[in-house]
């Protein structure tokens, strides 16, 4: 795929630079050498290649040296995973306003969609979630005896959530 791994190093939080803004990791990093593929981010400890990135087929190949999954899930980095979308080429289909660990994933068939928003904090609180697609029609299909959904207006989706809470909704266009 255009790049060589070589060793790896141990290290509790990498920082890397790309064009499409800073990326954490943690856990380890790994250096490359390239190999045809293109660098499309540096590890600030070094200045090598920390990002590499490719043209498969129709689509892209994008290896980052390190973990972001790891560094995400200890600490909640807001700008870290929006670069790390941006690097894949990924549109959000949902924004989160809250200041909690909470995630969202929308399945979709047809017209309607399920958004399923998930607090991952061990205390409750409230979200914003902003749909990044129009719909005419929020429908509560599943929550917890505290979670729920209390508002929905032009700006989104205003949600009440318990620790560790779930939320399902149908959202019809």
């Amino acid at each position: 795929l255009g790049y060589r791994e070589h060793d790896i190093f141990r290290d509790p939080t990498v920082h890397l630079s790309t064009q499409a803004g800073s990326l954490m990791g943690e856990s380890e990093w790994r250096s490359v050498t390239l190999d045809g593929a293109e660098c499309a981010g540096t590890l600030s400890n070094t200045a090598e290649p920390g990002v590499v990135s490719a043209s498969v087929d129709q689509g892209r190949f994008v290896y980052i040296g390190t973990y972001p999954s790891l560094f995400g899930r200890n600490h909640y980095d807001r700008a870290s995973t929006a670069t790390l979308m941006k690097l894949c080429g990924l549109t959000p289909m949902a924004r989160v306003d809250a200041g909690l660990p909470v995630t969202c994933r929308v399945l979709e068939h047809g017209t309607d969609r399920l958004l399923f928003v998930f607090n991952h904090a061990r205390q409750g609180g409230a979200a914003h979630v902003v749909p990044a697609f129009a719909f005419t029609e929020a429908t509560t299909l599943y929550t917890d005896p505290v979670s729920g959904l209390d508002v929905v207006d032009d700006t989104g989706l205003d949600l009440t959530l318990s620790a560790k809470g779930v939320v399902v909704l149908r959202l019809t266009a």
